[in-house]
């Protein structure tokens, strides 16, 4: 009978332990999920924010673009309706259409115009911001006033091309379209100019050039 019950005690305590046993890795199997589970939320949140970051620098780059790109047209389209006014009066001083054409043409260009005018008013600041962003050079005095002298030559060759530009427009060579077109391109290089420009001059001040 004692060596029943002896036999009973011990493999009680064996089946305590082994089921002791069997919790503690349970327990460890639980935290070891539960660490590569936060582990990969974590990656997945710190990939959601990367990618949100760059999501809103994309936005943030091609709202510039959009706004510069307005802002050009309506500047050269401007130039065209302007063009449009200078020959409606010239036909009108031929005799080629009646004052009563005349005047009603020429107020419906005003109003486009207008239009285009407070467009460039309203963008015009945050293109002028969004040039001014760009850093300095490095260049030494010699290479900076070598690039000025050389944006000036380019600047007086694109004066050039805007006068034939004006020029082939008013004789109908081209369409308004490819008007507003090349236009616009010449403007945005002019501007690029202008910058740069200033730019060296601010430059050629740091390096202590004074001409």
């Amino acid at each position: 009978m004692k060596r029943y019950l002896l036999t009973s005690i011990i493999a009680m305590i064996m089946l305590t332990s082994c089921n002791s046993q069997n919790s503690e890795k349970m327990t460890q199997k639980i935290s070891e999920n539960s660490l590569i589970s936060s582990t990969s939320e974590s990656n997945t949140t710190t990939n959601n924010n990367t990618n949100t970051t760059n999501t809103t620098n994309s936005n943030s780059q091609n709202t510039s673009t959009d706004v510069s790109n307005e802002y050009y047209n309506a500047k050269a389209e401007k130039e065209a309706i302007e063009i449009q006014i200078e020959k409606l009066e010239a036909d009108y001083r031929v005799g080629k259409i009646s004052k009563e054409d005349f005047t009603a043409k020429k107020i419906e260009l005003e109003k486009q115009k207008d239009i285009l005018d407070n467009t460039e008013d309203q963008l015009e600041h945050v293109v002028e911001n969004s040039n001014n962003n760009i850093s300095t050079t490095g260049n030494t005095v010699e290479n900076l006033i070598e690039e000025k002298r050389n944006l000036e030559i380019e600047d007086d060759t694109l004066d050039r091309e805007e006068d034939i530009l004006e020029n082939d427009y008013k004789q109908n060579k081209i369409t308004k379209e490819e008007y507003i077109q090349k236009q616009k391109d010449i403007e945005i290089r002019k501007s690029e100019i202008e910058t740069r420009e200033e730019q060296i001059e601010k430059e050629l001040e740091a390096l202590g050039y004074d001409d």
